[in-house]
């Protein structure tokens, strides 16, 4: 017959969590990284939207560009956006006075 082996480890029963600990691990997550609310507004409008927005074509969106008051940003080798703030702004610069 063997001697049972004793561990110098005492092993704690299972213990499941209680609402409690869910909540505090929950809450601690939330306090060391607190979420960001996604942006609802956009930061790039593609060429054919900006064209939408300012009722412009096309020629007339590069030719704004080219005249520095509308800003282009490339995305990727063959795509790119105007600048949300630049067509909001050019939207302030035409407002006619009331």
């Amino acid at each position: 017959m063997q001697a049972a082996i004793q561990s110098p480890h005492r092993v704690e029963p299972t213990r499941f969590p209680t609402e409690e600990d869910r909540l505090m691990t929950v809450a601690s997550t939330f306090t060391t990284h607190p979420p960001h609310p996604p942006s609802t507004r956009a930061l790039l409008y593609r060429i054919n939207v900006a064209e939408a927005k300012l009722g412009v074509s096309r020629s007339t969106i590069y030719r704004l560009v080219h005249n520095g008051e509308l800003e282009l940003v490339k995305i990727g080798k063959r795509s790119s956006g105007i600048t949300a703030t630049s067509v909001h702004a050019m939207i302030e610069r035409n407002k006619m006075p009331c």
